[in-house]
C-alpha cells in the first residue's frame, strides 16, 4: 500500500470523523445523562457497528445491500424509525418525574441499564445505511489493481472505526468535563429534548429521502 493511497484516505475520514452526526448526538446525550462510562460505552457501540460494516463491505455484502434497492430502503426505513424513536424516547424522557430527581450522578439508570449505551451505539450505526454506502463508495477509490482487495479494505475500514472512536471519546471527554454545570437536571433536561429533536429530525430526513 502507497502513501499516495493512504495519505488522501485519512484526509477524508479525518473529515468525516470531526462532522458532528446521530453519533455524536447520542455520545453527548449519554455521557451527560449517565457519565463518562455511559458515552464511552456508547462510542464503542458506534464504532463497533462501523466496523461491522467495514467488514460486511470487505467480503462484498454490503455491496450487495446497496445493488438491491428494496433492501436497502429496507435498512433506509428501520434506521429512520430507530432515530425517530430513541429522540421521542428521549424527548419523552426529560418530562418525567425521575430525570428531573436524579441529579447529576444518573446512577440509578446506569445500573439498570449497564449494556444499553453500547448497544444505543451499535443499532445507530448498523441501522444507518450511510455507513455502507461510505464504504462501498469510498474504499474502491483508493484500490489500485495490484492491491489486496480484501486485506486493504479491511485495513481501510479498521482505521475509519478507530477514527471515528477517537473522534467520539473526544466528544465524550469534553461532555464528561462540563457534566457538572450541563449535567443540571434543568439543562440536562433541555438538552435531552434539544438533542431528541435533532435525533427525530435525522431519522425523518432519512425516512424521507429518496433511495439512491
Amino acid at each position: 500500500m502507497l502513501p499516495a493511497q493512504l495519505l488522501p484516505f485519512l484526509a477524508v475520514v479525518a473529515v468525516i470523523t470531526v462532522t458532528p452526526g446521530p453519533d455524536t448526538a447520542l455520545v453527548v446525550r449519554n455521557t451527560l445523562q449517565g457519565g463518562r462510562r455511559h458515552g464511552l460505552l456508547t462510542a464503542a457501540g458506534c464504532s463497533a457497528g462501523l466496523l461491522i460494516w467495514g467488514a460486511l463491505s470487505s467480503l462484498g455484502l454490503a455491496t450487495a445491500f446497496r445493488a438491491s434497492s428494496a433492501l436497502f430502503v429496507a435498512i433506509r426505513i428501520a434506521g429512520g424509525a430507530y432515530l425517530v424513536w430513541l429522540g421521542i424516547r428521549m424527548i419523552g424522557s426529560s418530562w418525567s418525574v425521575e430525570v428531573a430527581l436524579k441529579g447529576v450522578d444518573g446512577l440509578s439508570a446506569g445500573r439498570r441499564h449497564r449494556h444499553r449505551p453500547f448497544l444505543e451505539g451499535l443499532l445507530t450505526d448498523l441501522l444507518n445505511p450511510k455507513a455502507a454506502a461510505f464504504f462501498t463508495a469510498l474504499l474502491p477509490q483508493f484500490l489500485t489493481s495490484n492491491d489486496p482487495v480484501l486485506k486493504t479494505t479491511l485495513f481501510f475500514a479498521a482505521i475509519a472505526a478507530t477514527a471515528a472512536l477517537g473522534g467520539l471519546l473526544v466528544y465524550a471527554c469534553v461532555a464528561a468535563q462540563a457534566r457538572l454545570v450541563l449535567g443540571r437536571p434543568s439543562i440536562r433536561q433541555l438538552l435531552d429534548r434539544v438533542t431528541g429533536l435533532v435525533l427525530v429530525g435525522l431519522g425523518i430526513r432519512m425516512l424521507t429521502r429518496e433511495a439512491r
